[in-house]
């Protein structure tokens, strides 16, 4: 489905013998909005999203949670991904 929307994803995940195991990140890109989503999970879940407008450099959002369920981490991807796809993010900047 990425793809086929022209949305560029990157994720890091680590490997068997990884220094930290506990970490994944991924990163979007889709028309000059770049999204970094990264996972912790040392004693709980953390999370954290930060979504910057490449054309001029400044952060749209940048939010932390300590999520009890993981399974809010799907929810919160689902989420970012319709906010690119629908301009919500480049219109949050055209409003700040």
């Amino acid at each position: 489905m990425l793809k086929e929307q022209e949305i560029k994803l990157t994720e890091k995940i680590p490997e068997a013998g990884s220094n930290i195991p506990w970490k994944a990140s991924i990163g979007l890109e889709y028309k000059a909005i770049l999204v970094s989503y990264t996972v912790w999970e040392r004693t709980r879940f953390q999370t954290e999203l930060l979504v910057l407008n490449a054309l001029n450099e400044k952060t749209v959002v940048m939010e932390d949670a300590s999520p009890d369920d993981p399974s809010i981490i799907y929810a919160d991807l689902d989420n970012v991904v319709k906010n690119l796809l629908s301009g919500s993010y480049r219109k949050m900047e055209e409003d700040a």
